[in-house]
């Protein structure tokens, strides 16, 4: 299945579990995208970080645990387990990341509402 980006997109339901890739292959695909919000399907395979710390100035955050566990950062160095089941809420200016320490892959949906063009910017544990 192809997703459809842009303002124009007619197709408004998706099937999650179609955007899947077998491991080794690329970690993220792009369900919707148009000029205010984006959805993403992601996953990490067992024993790796999904991308590295960051965050994004003028975008917030919303992740669906749909399989497997792991942790995400939830700032100041702070990292919290979650499941499938759960989700994570990450405001804008926040430092975040997803790492899956079990012998399971862990997926999720991200969903982001944009205040501007989407942006990311690398940062150090410790921010909030």
């Amino acid at each position: 299945m192809t997703a459809q980006t842009g303002p124009n997109t007619t197709q408004r339901v998706f099937n999650m579990m179609d955007f899947l890739l077998p491991p080794g292959q690329k970690n993220v695909v792009s369900v919707y995208r148009d000029q205010d919000m984006g959805a993403l399907m992601e996953w990490c395979e067992p024993g790796t970080v999904a991308e590295e710390i960051h965050k994004h100035p003028e975008s917030s955050h919303f992740f669906v645990f749909i399989q497997g566990e792991g942790e995400v950062l939830v700032g100041n160095g702070k990292w919290e387990k979650v499941k499938a089941g759960q989700f994570y809420v990450c405001p804008r200016e926040k430092s975040h990341a997803v790492r899956n320490n079990t012998k399971e892959r862990l997926v999720w949906f991200c969903a982001s509402v944009s205040h501007g063009k989407y942006v990311v910017q690398n940062t150090n544990e410790h921010d909030s």
